[in-house]
């Protein structure tokens, strides 16, 4: 009768009871007891049945808990189409997500700066699309460049699927966005045959 993603936590001395609503109930009682231990953040990289830091048995105080989301999509957003960060990186945002119990990562991959997914059929994307001869100065409205080629920065389609089992075994949904048919000077950059300008 628990809400989705919801769990019931009964820590005694004799023992530790979880009763969950569903996979995603149990990921986050997991994260409940690890917490509970005292487990500081972030934990990446890691199996989240393990024993604790390091392999060691978890100190958990007794206690009961009762929880589930009160809203259904707890989401943050990674914008990648400006700015590239790479698979590891996103790794640790996802490690941090589950920690706080979010549940949907909206992964924006292409915009007018960048196009950020390799694609087979039409291979110009990357090739045109990853790269700029330098970026803005940070901060410097004037439009001043810094003379730095950035790129080529993009995922692979094994990178992807990658993260997205990693976002997956954490109870996370990955939204992608990728945009047509506004915001897509990087892609023109490529195929420009395709702009009705």
């Amino acid at each position: 009768k628990l809400p989705a993603e919801g769990y019931r936590l009964s820590v005694r001395p004799t023992g530790v009871t979880v009763v969950a609503a569903d996979a995603n109930g149990e990921l986050h009682a997991m994260t409940t007891l690890r917490q509970l231990a005292g487990e500081k953040m972030p934990y990446c990289n890691c199996d989240f049945y393990d024993g604790g830091d390091w392999g060691r048995p978890l100190r958990v105080p007794c206690c009961e808990i009762e929880d589930w989301p009160a809203y259904r999509w707890r989401g943050m957003l990674i914008d990648e189409g400006r700015h590239f960060f790479g698979k590891e990186p996103v790794k640790h945002v996802l490690d941090q997500m589950a920690y706080h119990k979010y549940n949907v990562l909206h992964w924006h991959l292409t915009e007018d700066q960048g196009w950020r997914i390799a694609l087979d059929r039409f291979p110009k994307l990357v090739e045109y699309g990853s790269v700029r001869p330098h970026s803005p100065v940070h901060f410097d409205y004037a439009g001043e460049n810094n003379g730095e080629k950035y790129g080529p920065f993009y995922y692979t389609k094994d990178e992807i699927r990658e993260d997205v089992a990693y976002a997956t075994a954490r109870g996370i949904t990955v939204v992608p966005e990728v945009e047509f048919p506004g915001h897509i000077r990087a892609a023109l950059a490529g195929y420009p045959e395709y702009s009705c300008v």
